[in-house]
């Protein structure tokens, strides 16, 4: 008959792990007690609440670890579709978890001890039976729990994103280059609500209030930026005659000097619409070191 005392030391030392793991954290006992809480007592506490331990002690702890590990995998997964995957939350869960199949352990072994002598009479090909049937049940509760634990992964997997974002950007236009293309693209978790300012030289000059986009959607738009802003810019003159005069630098010129303005993009959300969530800007060719050759220096 199964003796009560395994349970209470399986109950005791799951407090202690749990005392040290949330009272003291970052101590020198936390590898040691958290070893036995995530390897080995909430599996042999649920073989215990089922009934299902093998034989042998290699086998039981075989057994034993391997179901705490799908334990741990299965709380884990749970955790995070709530939103609450913490040490804390994740040493709980396993202490409950303990605690729980002790629980249901000592009312199976209650009820074990008050129908004991009937198992004491029955003959010993019915004992042997009832070893076989427990081993069957061992082995059908750690394949139920990996494949439980394997399955929850896979659906985790299949449907998690570890990053969620808004990605905005401005660049010439390749065959224009007195334009701007700027593009917004969504892999927010669901539709948004966008505002996009779009200023010339730190000065609005345009503005779209309502893009709406579901993940995976993008919005494009082209932008012509001559005539905004301090335009045309004093550069040094493409050439000099003998004279001395200068000539004129035609626009396709002054992008390839730098002598183009600021163009500048600010996105906001209309959950937040006074926080800037997304800002970018141009600087097409223009001087980080003192090799400037007439082009103008960068602004940041």
């Amino acid at each position: 008959m199964p003796s009560d005392r395994p349970i209470a030391v399986c109950a005791s030392a799951t407090f202690l792990c749990l005392a040290i793991l949330l009272c003291a954290p970052g101590s020198l006992l936390d590898l040691p007690a958290a070893a036995p809480l995530v390897f080995y007592l909430p599996g042999w506490a649920l073989l215990r609440a089922f009934g299902a331990e093998p034989g042998g002690r290699f086998e039981s702890a075989v057994l034993s670890v391997a179901l705490s590990l799908a334990i741990v995998v299965i709380i884990g997964v749970l955790l995070n579709f709530v939103g609450s995957i913490d040490t804390p939350e994740w040493v709980a869960s396993l202490g409950l978890t303990t605690f729980g199949a002790c629980a249901v352990s000592l009312v199976t072994a209650r009820r074990t001890k008050a129908t004991g002598f009937l198992e004491a009479a029955a003959p010993s090909s019915a004992r042997s039976a009832a070893l076989r049937s427990r081993d069957i049940q061992a082995i059908a509760l750690a394949v139920g729990l990996g494949a439980a634990a394997i399955a929850s992964s896979v659906l985790l997997w299949l449907h998690f994103q570890e990053f969620y974002y808004t990605q905005l950007w401005i660049v010439p236009q390749p065959d224009a280059p007195d334009n701007f293309i700027v593009g917004l693209h969504s892999a927010e978790a669901g539709e948004e609500n966008y505002a996009v300012d779009l200023l010339v030289d730190r000065r609005l000059v345009q503005s779209w209030r309502d893009v709406s986009l579901k993940p995976g959607q993008s919005w494009t738009t082209t932008f012509r930026w001559v005539g905004f802003g301090n335009y045309p810019r004093a550069v040094r003159p493409l050439k000099e005659t003998e004279k001395g005069q200068e000539t004129k630098a035609m626009i396709p010129e002054r992008v390839g000097l730098g002598a183009v303005p600021r163009v500048e993009a600010l996105v906001y959300r209309s959950k937040d619409p006074s926080v800037v969530y997304r800002h970018v800007w141009s600087a097409p060719d223009c001087a980080t070191d003192e090799n400037a050759h007439g082009r103008p220096p960068c602004e940041f």
